[in-house]
């Protein structure tokens, strides 16, 4: 938290709209959202989330709070109730989101659909030497960078996060459920895991 507060401190002091666009960035209804809208976005465009007054008692948001994404000279691209949940807060290449249907995804600034994001624990998967695993339509395993673009597609039956440039994959294999757990924990089993790099590429350990 200590990182995205000195981020958000020093954009308002570099950036001369942030004042404007961060005073519209808390919303009290959705209705105020669309009071100015723009329907595309340049390259160079950069949106920053905002939020109904939907708040816990923290001051952060609430998981499901209506949100959506402004300009920084506080035109709606991206209007609240469009999404369940916005995850990331500055948009710069991608953001990623949480569709009304619970499907976790990544978003262009003009609301493209880039791909599915893997699911880990309770939210989307954490970047990891620059990468993050992504779900194809056929459910497999690949992985994205941090500029939002797909750098392995998706490809795997299974696949761990990167660590020291390798991570583990198989192409085949079958989720099982920890024994005496209930089902409650679930874990990847296969005969056929090998090691890839950062660019796809089979490797030995």
């Amino acid at each position: 938290m200590k990182t995205t507060y000195l981020y958000i401190l020093f954009i308002f002091l570099t950036e001369p709209s942030f004042n404007y666009a961060f005073s519209r960035a808390k919303l009290s209804s959705p209705q105020q959202a669309t009071i100015r809208k723009t329907h595309t976005v340049d390259k160079d465009t950069i949106l920053i989330k905002y939020t109904s007054t939907s708040k816990n008692q923290s001051g952060y948001d609430i998981l499901a709070a209506p949100a959506g994404y402004i300009t920084l000279q506080g035109d709606t691209v991206i209007p609240i109730g469009k999404y369940n949940y916005c995850y990331t807060d500055t948009l710069r290449n991608y953001a990623i989101v949480l569709t009304n249907e619970r499907e976790c995804i990544a978003i262009d600034k003009n609301d493209k659909k880039l791909f599915k994001v893997f699911w880990f624990d309770t939210g989307p998967d954490y970047i990891k030497e620059g990468l993050f695993r992504i779900i194809g339509e056929d459910g497999k395993i690949g992985y994205a960078n941090d500029k939002g673009e797909i750098v392995i597609k998706p490809q795997f039956a299974f696949g761990f996060p990167f660590e020291n440039g390798i991570a583990k994959v198989t192409k085949s294999g079958e989720e099982k459920s920890v024994p005496s757990c209930n089902s409650e924990y679930r874990y990847w089993d296969s005969d056929e895991w090998f090691y890839i790099n950062t660019k796809g590429e089979k490797v030995n350990k």
